[in-house]
């Protein structure tokens, strides 16, 4: 696997701040392919780096697309993630050269959904015919018994 970096130099941060616009490839993110979500274009980034009285203060934004099954209706869904931060490094010890790659991708996937959600008003399936009920009407009886769930034993507990 590919060993990605974001440099940042003391000496020059004592000088002036750093700007760097990038992107990585989706693999920066070390997500399993086949997974429940996968990432589908490069993570695009930007960030600002300044000295501060007490250590450096990075702020900066970062996107990427990524695809997965609606948590609802199990529709095809690609969605893009954004996502702002502010790391404080106040720890820099005695190296001149500090590698925020990990920081950096640690907030990009801290803004990843819980669920894919292909819309907000999305009615999911119906739990007795597993219609999708965003795009037919199920014809399941209301009063008709319901198909079994795994989670019924916890109803006897």
């Amino acid at each position: 696997m590919k060993k990605y970096q974001i440099k940042l130099f003391v000496s020059r941060l004592e000088k002036e701040n750093i700007v760097i616009d990038d992107s990585f490839d989706a693999d920066f993110l070390e997500i399993d392919e086949g997974g429940i979500i996968s990432v589908i274009s490069p993570v695009k980034f930007h960030l600002e780096a300044h000295l501060h009285a007490s250590g450096i203060v990075i702020r900066g934004n970062a996107s990427v697309k990524i695809a997965g099954e609606c948590g609802r209706c199990l529709e095809n869904v690609e969605e893009t993630v954004e996502t702002e931060y502010t790391i404080f490094l106040d720890e820099l010890g005695n190296s001149d050269e500090i590698d925020i790659a990990e920081e950096i991708r640690e907030e990009v996937l801290l803004a990843f959904p819980i669920n894919i959600i292909c819309s907000d008003d999305c009615k999911g399936l119906c739990p007795n015919c597993r219609t999708n009920l965003n795009k037919n009407t199920c014809r399941c009886d209301e009063n008709a018994p319901k198909a079994p769930s795994p989670w019924d034993a916890l109803d006897n507990l």
